[in-house]
Parts: structure tokens; C-alpha cells; sequence
């Protein structure tokens, strides 16, 4: 049985998220297959590593990085 390669791209995400009723920006880099996975990796390692709720986290941009 053949496996599809699938190649991981990077997406650099820019946005802000609430913590502590203050207000931060976050720019970070993730690599996913496509936009919509880098997006829910993001609110994973968000969530997992600070604790923050997906409510609290505003995406404002995903670029792909060459």
C-alpha cells in the first residue's frame, strides 16, 4: 500500500489573544499541510502550553512562507 507524501508547509500567523483581561499580539510560526491545520495547531499549542480558551485567541492573518 502506498502512503501519500504530503509536504508541511510553513504559515506564519499574525494575531492577538486575551489573557489576563489584558490584550497581546502574537506572531508565530507553524508548519501544516494547509492553512486550515496550521490554524487548529495553533489553537492547540495555545490552549496545551498557556491555557488560553480558542474564544480568546483572534486570528487576524496566515500567510504561507516561501
Amino acid at each position: 500500500m502506498k502512503e501519500k507524501e504530503t509536504k508541511e508547509k510553513n504559515f506564519e500567523i499574525n494575531g492577538t489573544f486575551i489573557e489576563k483581561k489584558s490584550k497581546k499580539t502574537f506572531t508565530k510560526t507553524i508548519s501544516a499541510q494547509n492553512k486550515n491545520r496550521a490554524k487548529e495547531k495553533l489553537l492547540t499549542v495555545f490552549g496545551s502550553k498557556q491555557g488560553i480558551k480558542r474564544r480568546c485567541i483572534f486570528i487576524e492573518d496566515i500567510k504561507e512562507e516561501n
